[in-house]
């Protein structure tokens, strides 16, 4: 019918039965959206006409990362290639089995001699759960027997729950593996996930992002988050 618009239309890879789970926010001509088989995507208005469905894309591929290691036997090594390539090779079986899914996951490590540089990867190709390929992105190449290390909270078949804006940063909670974990971003940076430099002071730092788990007498999973009353309210 001519003065009608017809509707826009965008693939998505949510299956038919994940719908009913999908969580959904917005700003201004972007929306983020999330469901805990899949990494966080953004739709976003480029006209009135035109809309993409993308992976959310972290600056400087500095994206929210799981708990630090606590397993001093799980070290990982760090071997340059050539160029900002490197071969990240860990004690134990610590990536995903299905070698596909963490193609784009982050890692941060410790760069060992220097304690307050942080060396951040993004994995390129993963050869099985303890070796992967990895660009450097961000500090040096940490070298050897590091297990200060931290792999990035999101693959292409872990996602979170929970999603929510709170006083200027942009936060998403409960995944499979870190179910009752939950992150903040960067202060007015929604998606900038860098963490606090120990070589800064405080009031440097204020504006990093933010990790913590739930305190509680049982470990419960993040469901859903919201910002109520100056308060960050989480289910």
């Amino acid at each position: 019918v001519d003065g009608v618009p017809l509707p826009v239309e965008v693939v998505t890879p949510y299956l038919a039965a994940e719908v009913a789970e999908l969580q959904i926010i917005q700003s201004a001509d972007v929306a983020w959206v999330i469901h805990p088989n899949h990494p966080p995507y953004n739709l976003k208005r480029t006209s009135a006409t035109a809309f993409t469905f993308t992976k959310v894309v972290f600056k400087d591929g500095k994206g929210p990362l799981r708990p630090d290691n606590l397993d001093e036997a799980n070290q990982v090594d760090v071997v340059i290639i050539s160029g900002v390539s490197h071969t990240l090779t860990f004690d134990k079986d610590t990536l995903d089995a299905d070698t596909a899914f963490d193609v784009g996951r982050a890692i941060r490590v410790n760069a060992g001699t220097a304690p307050d540089i942080q060396s951040w990867y993004l994995i390129t190709s993963v050869t099985d759960q303890k070796i992967c390929i990895a660009d450097l992105i961000s500090g040096t190449t940490a070298g050897l027997n590091a297990d200060d290390w931290a792999l990035g909270l999101f693959s292409d078949k872990e996602g979170p729950r929970g999603l929510t804006f709170h006083e200027g940063r942009l936060g998403y909670g409960g995944t499979a593996v870190a179910p009752d974990w939950y992150v903040l971003s960067v202060s007015d940076d929604f998606d900038n996930f860098d963490v606090r430099d120990p070589s800064l002071t405080d009031a440097e730092n204020a504006d990093k992002s933010i990790a913590r788990r739930l305190v509680a007498k049982d470990v419960n999973a993040v469901q859903w988050m919201a910002s109520a009353d100056e308060q960050l309210v989480i289910g």
